[in-house]
């Protein structure tokens, strides 16, 4: 059965009382104006802290937003410009748990996948690669079993690159990690390849 995203809210409202948030509306992807080069994939769009609701995915409505600034530095170190992307999250829904704090994100993020690449494979050819924000993203995409050989040092220093025939998308996938740690100007042979891959 294919998943819709009424369906899968309904489904978290009932079996995730506790941590579903209900909101009126989920952010809206952000879709680039020009040709698309890349997919820019985030967790979830919860966000406890300011506790703030968007209409477009990681604040997108507006252009000097702080909850992507890292990733359009990165961006920027690739030469994709933001209206080359389209930018959404795996999670689609708010929870009102963090990310790294809520014990049933895995679950839910395993259920939005199927939903997901529906969505993708609607817009985009599958050559279209994937920039994935989060480590956590790699561990549903590609499992928490096969996850375990890369950590998230070991895929910049190694410049590991995953096969879309190694993912629950079935597209390539990069790391794009937001942590600032991983910024894209501290990891040159890194951003050289991905550039070969994207450009």
């Amino acid at each position: 059965m294919e998943l819709d995203s009424s369906y899968i809210i309904n489904y978290f409202k009932n079996n995730f009382p506790n941590i579903y948030l209900d909101n009126k509306s989920i952010p809206e992807p952000f879709i680039g104006s020009s040709k698309i080069k890349a997919i820019v994939l985030g967790a979830d769009p919860s966000n406890i802290t300011y506790n703030k609701t968007f209409k477009y995915v990681f604040g997108l409505e507006n252009k000097d937003s702080q909850y992507f600034s890292p990733i359009l530095s990165n961006l920027n170190q690739l030469n994709i410009d933001l209206q080359e992307a389209y930018v959404q999250n795996l999670i689609q829904n708010y929870f009102n748990v963090e990310t790294s704090k809520n014990k049933k994100w895995f679950e839910c993020a395993l259920i939005w996948s199927g939903y997901l690449k529906n969505e993708l494979d609607s817009r985009f050819s599958p050559e279209i690669p994937v920039l994935v924000t989060a480590y956590e993203i790699l561990k549903v995409l590609i499992g928490k079993v096969e996850i375990k050989k890369y950590k998230a040092e070991t895929i910049y220093t190694n410049k590991i690159i995953f096969d879309k025939d190694s993912n629950l998308l079935n597209r390539k996938l990069i790391s794009l990690f937001r942590h600032p740690k991983y910024l894209l100007s501290n990891w040159g042979d890194y951003t050289k390849v991905v550039k070969s891959i994207l450009n």
